[in-house]
């Protein structure tokens, strides 16, 4: 093995904290998830009319949510 293929501590440290990064991520992609989902809660004590505006707040939630998947 030269010196090329031995591992880097430059390279391991940096592996290390992008993959730290990604865990941390996929956390708070489902923290975002269940943040937006607890939204629902309590719908059945609102009027009907106020649903609309809740379910469009969930749905722009989960879709921000979503549009972050590639960060996992």
């Amino acid at each position: 093995m030269n010196a090329d293929q031995r591992p880097n501590p430059m390279v391991l440290s940096t592996r290390r904290e992008s993959e730290s990064d990604a865990a941390a991520d996929h956390a708070n992609a489902i923290a975002e998830v269940e943040q937006a989902i607890r939204l629902l809660d309590g719908l059945d004590e609102l009027a009907t009319a106020a649903h609309v505006a809740r379910f469009d707040a969930v749905h722009a939630a989960l879709g921000d949510a979503l549009s972050g998947i590639d960060r996992i």
